[in-house]
């Protein structure tokens, strides 16, 4: 007889290890590509989990009573090595800066998605032989027959035996410990990346500890002495404690096509929740300038260059806290808002405290710096601070915060707030999908910012520019102009100027007009260091589409400025936050037709991604789901019932990607970064799906009461698309760890609504043809896998409040195909009862 609890234990560190990986694939997803990929790490997960239970399902009797106990240590002992030893071969692949537009690229980029998928398809096979093979109550609601079986089988009879044993656990137990597991993988990324004792490939080591100390326990469980998955769980234990106290051990070798792995460059590295920092060794470079000049000096300065994610780079520069010093940081563009104020400052991303020179240079008499990512202060403070020369100033202050969270709960007044192209190059070199720094490039942030300045106080925000090719200008500008006008200002035009050098724009904007003294300054300098002016309040602006966006003086004039036929010039909102996106999904059929260069190029290349990735993904599918469930042939169903079966199933699985996604969007603008989210959105809906499963019989009990269930979650969805943004801009201002109490809170009612869904089918399909329960299976997750492409794709050109309505819909409309389902389970009780034989008499005394 199983141990129950090494049976628990199992189940529990086997779900624990694969939400961990699951979460750190999309970690390192953003660093090997683009930050628009990394929810491809929920699509992989689900396929292989998928394709793992079909597996199971349709294995016979090799994986079934006995035998499949017997198998499972191997299986997840299999799981535990496919994760350290694929892990490892993914970070040796070269994926090209756009994957999918080369054969060498589009074969690394399918080599890559298969072999992150297979752990998981290992994972797959563990957890479904757990729950629907070691239990009575899954066996006999879940387990498929590969033929018409009768009581009198023998592999029959011994699942009876099994289930009646007293000391087995119940389905609802596994299901439980299951689902634990899972959510408490998602809680724990975040705290061991952040801690500073991991990085991410130690992460993987761990995780596959974990895994196999579950393979020792299902050992355990079914007789056998366990010795190899012990072993192999202490190696691996080692072996990430060991990686993670050298940070030349494992690291990634490739980041977006750069071989970098332990360059003689290379000082240190750093692994987080946010970032893959590497800190090059100092050297003597020219002064690092966006927009540099025409007097810029050519005097070198010692600066150790920090890379994030592979990419995108910011210097810390040497400084001796001598002012006259930094005298090199007045010949950029992005310190033209020191040319006008001086004052109280404020820096949104501090990186290597580039800005927070410049504001000193300027004479503020205070400078406030906030950064989201804790690693980049860190450096300034720790290792680097003597280096840097700014932590330890009196007059500087280092926030570790999110910077749209701290200002709406600061009282604070800024005589100048700089944000100079604090998204990483990596961000909006790909744009569309991009969830990093879009929060702040919204309305909505932009109202708190404004708020955030003094009368005469100056926003200055900095974002690439090319008067040659579409840029980002073009939105930069009308986000600036929807603000202002939302804020009640009559002219934007009076509160605004743009000043150009080279590739790089600085966009002034003030809540008071500015003055001739401004303009004065503006055009001395910009003659001085031959910088363009593009727009001002007296000359308007230099490019046509300029001048019609900064003029408009109400929405509907700015939004017949945005106007255009293939992109979207449009202010983003916090219900659209894809600044970095403005290719429509019309225009893509055009793309030979549309303007060449700049940010396009970048829209083309995510969309083409996203396109191909829903092909890859639909291949897949086919390949390892749908094929071999065809191939076993169709269950015996009336035509229409398996239809309304399938219509169910695929509901769900697509309903229930569209939710999550469109609410991970939602929530990484709340709580600032999309791992903090995917980890809490995760562990919520997890946890509470799971006790609304575990619920279900009691909570949807009567056939009424089922037909009433998609109605109930299309409702809740609906209701929380008109909800979350109103609570989330009432407590944005709280401490995350609150804002994480109220994600919970929103998520429960709806996660423990749609938690119900599956089992209620599967009772359902289960008492009138088993054998269909791989099937729907399959169906739900191969739709999960497609919905979670389509709702990215959605949310960018609809919104999300769109993705969140059509998620509602769908649910609302299973309460057709659930009607057929309960018909058919009617009509078949009824021919049961009139077909029953009598109950003999009973004997006489």
């Amino acid at each position: 007889m199983p141990s129950p609890r090494l049976l628990l234990s199992g189940l529990f560190c086997t779900t624990f290890a694969t939400l961990l990986l699951e979460i750190l694939d999309a970690r390192l997803l953003s660093v090997l590509t683009w930050y628009h990929l990394s929810f491809l790490a929920l699509s992989v997960a689900m396929l292989g989990m998928a394709a793992g239970a079909v597996r199971v399902f349709l294995a016979g009797p090799a994986l079934a009573g006995s035998a499949a106990l017997r198998r499972l240590p191997s299986i997840t002992l299999g799981f535990a090595l496919a994760m350290t030893l694929t892990h490892l071969v993914t970070l040796t692949i070269p994926l090209s800066v756009h994957p999918i537009s080369s054969p060498s690229g589009f074969v690394a980029f399918t080599t890559t998605i298969a072999l992150l998928a297979v752990p998981f398809y290992l994972s797959g096979m563990a957890v479904t032989i757990v729950l629907t093979r070691t239990s009575g109550a899954g066996n006999a609601a879940a387990r498929p027959r590969s033929r018409p079986e009768h009581p009198s089988h023998p592999q029959h009879q011994e699942h009876r035996s099994e289930a009646g044993h007293p000391g087995h656990p119940s389905i609802a137990t596994l299901y439980a410990c299951d689902l634990a597991g899972a959510a408490f993988g998602c809680l724990a990324v975040v705290p061991l990346l952040d801690s500073g004792w991991f990085n991410l490939s130690s992460l993987v080591l761990l995780g596959s500890a974990v895994a196999a100390t579950g393979a020792w326990c299902f050992s355990r469980c079914s007789g056998a002495d366990g010795r190899v998955p012990a072993a192999a769980a202490v190696v691996l234990a080692a072996a990430a404690a060991v990686n993670g106290a050298n940070w030349r051990g494992i690291e990634v070798a490739y980041t977006k096509n750069r071989f970098f792995w332990m360059s003689d460059n290379i000082d240190r590295t750093r692994w987080n929740s946010h970032s893959y920092v590497v800190v090059e060794r100092p050297r003597d470079s020219m002064p690092f300038l966006w927009g540099a000049g025409a007097r810029h000096q050519t005097a070198p300065v010692t600066a150790a260059w920090m890379v994030i994610d592979g990419e995108a780079g910011t210097p810390i520069t040497r400084w001796n806290g001598d002012r006259s010093a930094l005298d090199w940081v007045a010949h950029d563009v992005t310190t033209l808002p020191y040319y006008l104020r001086r004052g109280t400052a404020a820096v949104i991303g501090v990186g290597g405290g580039r800005d927070i020179l410049a504001a000193i240079w300027g004479g503020s008499t205070s400078i406030t710096g906030i950064d989201v990512n804790a690693t980049m202060l860190a450096f300034l403070t720790g290792s680097h601070r003597a280096f840097a020369g700014i932590a330890g100033r009196s007059d500087v202050r280092l926030v570790h915060d999110d910077a749209r969270a701290w200002m709406t709960r600061s009282g604070e007044a800024f005589d100048v707030i700089q944000m100079s192209l604090i998204d990483t190059w990596a961000a909006a070199g790909a744009g569309a999908f991009s969830l990093t720094e879009n929060g702040l490039y919204t309305t909505g942030a932009w109202k708190v910012l404004l708020a955030r300045l003094t009368p005469t106080g100056v926003f200055s925000v900095s974002r690439w520019f090319s008067p040659e090719h579409v840029s980002e200008t073009s939105r930069l500008l009308a986000l600036s102009t929807a603000a202002l006008l939302e804020a009640g200002t009559a002219d934007p035009l009076a509160h605004t100027i743009l000043v150009s050098r080279g590739a790089v724009a600085t966009l002034l904007v003030s809540r008071a007009p500015f003055t001739p003294a401004d303009r004065a300054v503006i055009e001395r300098v910009a003659a001085l260091e031959e910088f363009r002016i593009q727009v001002a309040p007296w000359s308007g602006g230099a490019i046509e589409r300029l001048d019609r966006i900064a003029r408009s003086r109400s929405l509907e004039e700015l939004a017949q400025a945005t106007a255009d036929p293939d992109l979207d010039f449009s202010p983003p909102s916090d219900e659209r936050p894809f600044f970095f996106n403005m290719l429509k999904l019309t225009s893509f059929t055009r793309a030979r037709a549309l303007p060449s260069g700049g940010a396009v190029d970048g829209n083309l290349h995510a969309t083409t991604t996203l396109v191909a990735l829903f092909g890859i993904a639909a291949a897949m599918v086919a390949a390892v789901i749908l094929v071999p469930l065809a191939s076993r042939g169709v269950p015996a169903l009336p035509a229409a019932t398996f239809r309304a079966a399938l219509l169910y199933f695929a509901g769900i699985g697509l309903g229930f990607m569209l939710a999550q996604m469109a609410l991970l969007q939602r929530f990484a603008i709340y709580l600032g970064h999309p791992t903090y989210t995917l980890s809490i959105t995760l562990f919520a809906m997890i946890l509470f799906a799971g006790v609304g499963s575990y619920l279900s019989d009691r909570l949807v009990a009567t056939p009424r009461a089922e037909r009433a269930l998609p109605l109930l979650a299309g409702a809740c969805l609906a209701g929380l698309a008109l909800v979350v943004p109103a609570v989330t801009a009432a407590t944005i201002p709280l401490p995350l760890p609150v804002r994480s109490a109220v994600v919970i809170v929103l998520l429960a009612p709806l996660s423990l609504l749609l938690g119900c869904f599956f089992p209620v089918g599967l009772r359902r399909l289960g008492s009138v043809s088993p054998a269909s329960t791989a099937w729907m299976w399959g169906v739900n997750g191969a739709c999960g896998v497609l919905g979670s492409i389509l709702a990215v794709g959605l949310s960018i050109w609809q919104g999300i409040p769109a993705t969140m309505l059509a998620s509602a819909a769908l649910y609302g409309s299973l309460v057709v195909p659930l009607r057929t389902l309960q018909r058919t389970v009617g009509r078949r009780e009824a021919s049961s009862s009139t077909t029953a034989e009598p109950e003999p008499d009973a004997a006489p005394a």
